[in-house]
């Protein structure tokens, strides 16, 4: 495991020469130690003592334990550069290996070398303490019962591969952070814009990106486009998605509600949003307003027409027929993500009618 870790070639794709393959990004070192794994298991499948089967199980586990914590420590000394190189390597060693191991749960040998495994520390356990189960075995007819069949549900690697997934969420989690660290300080101009006094552009063919849009939607694109690179597609997935959720939450509380909108400023931000941010994660899915609802919503209520925008205030402020029928003027105008409270909220931040 030493020297996997320590190639030059590491955390390069193992595959990378075949595309068909290299979705997954397959690590050098990851890929290695698999094939470590299936080794020794291809030598002792065909031992017939079975307990001398369950020694080598033992011994892979703690392998993968150990090479969980390597990979673990290496990440804490790979966050130097926003999006560093060995980090997602890292994390798509984690991916394969959780892959790997779900797919190897499922096969009849660790199925069979399981199920002995879990019958022999059920008997050790009761030749142990026989006395002690003999005086409770009727109390724990139904709770034995219970766990045998959730002894049957489970496999030999749902445990490691419980704390594999643990620390991919946490990886995926740090960079997300450290991705919005540098989304958030290039947003600042955005923030500041002077929402409150933008002018109406009566052609719309004449609008175009807010200058200070550029700088925040430059490192969202390089940023997704350098992920999309370098990590599993099915990782890239969790992240871009995890990326547009925190954003819409961000951008919803930290501009929208932060600002009040002339005409101009709500028609601007509907432009700058629909247009420029929602089309960057459009190259990933064919709906990407779907991930930034708040941000649409408010949209449309910063955009409606002064009598609509009045009528709605009203209805949402003093109609007694309760919460339903409140919800119900929201879902007319295809807003489904704001509550009656925050829609009347980014009702009062619009500067441009008399509400």
């Amino acid at each position: 495991m030493d020297k996997f870790l320590s190639l030059e070639t590491a955390w390069k794709s193992r595959y990378q020469e075949e595309s068909d393959l290299d979705d997954m990004h397959v690590p050098e070192s990851a890929e290695l130690f698999i094939t470590l794994l299936l080794t020794m298991t291809e030598r002792y499948c065909n031992v017939t003592d079975k307990d001398c089967q369950i020694s080598f199980l033992d011994l892979q586990l703690e392998l993968l334990d150990d090479f969980r914590l390597r990979l673990h420590q290496l990440s804490q000394c790979q966050m130097q550069e926003t999006i560093p190189f060995n980090y997602c390597g890292i994390m798509n060693a984690i991916h394969y290996i959780t892959s790997v191991l779900e797919e190897w749960n499922n096969l009849p040998f660790f199925l069979h070398l399981y199920s002995y495994k879990k019958r022999k520390s059920v008997c050790e356990s009761l030749l142990r303490d026989t006395e002690k189960h003999l005086a409770s075995i009727k109390k724990k007819e139904t709770k034995s019962s219970v766990n045998a069949e959730e002894d049957l549900e489970s496999s030999v690697f749902d445990e490691v591969i419980g704390f594999f997934q643990h620390m991919q969420n946490d990886l995926l989690q740090t960079m997300c952070d450290r991705v919005m660290l540098d989304i958030k300080a290039k947003s600042r101009p955005f923030r500041k814009e002077k929402w409150f006094c933008m002018p109406v552009i009566e052609d719309k063919k004449l609008m175009g990106l807010s200058l200070s849009a550029y700088p925040m939607l430059e490192v969202i694109n390089n940023s997704l486009h350098s992920l999309q690179e370098l990590l599993a597609k099915p990782l890239f997935t969790k992240m871009w998605q995890q990326i547009a959720m925190e954003l819409n939450i961000y951008i919803f509380e930290e501009v929208i509600l932060q600002n009040s909108f002339s005409e101009g400023g709500a028609a601007q931000l509907h432009f700058d949003m629909t247009r420029n941010l929602f089309p960057i994660f459009g190259a990933y899915t064919a709906k990407p307003e779907n991930y930034f609802k708040l941000i649409k919503d408010s949209c449309i209520l910063l955009n409606l027409s002064s009598a609509p925008a009045m009528l709605l205030k009203e209805t949402l402020k003093h109609h007694q027929e309760g919460f339903n029928s409140k919800n119900s003027a929201l879902g007319e105008l295809g807003v489904h993500s704001l509550s009656p409270s925050q829609a009347l909220i980014i009702l009062s931040q619009r500067n441009h009618t008399n509400l």
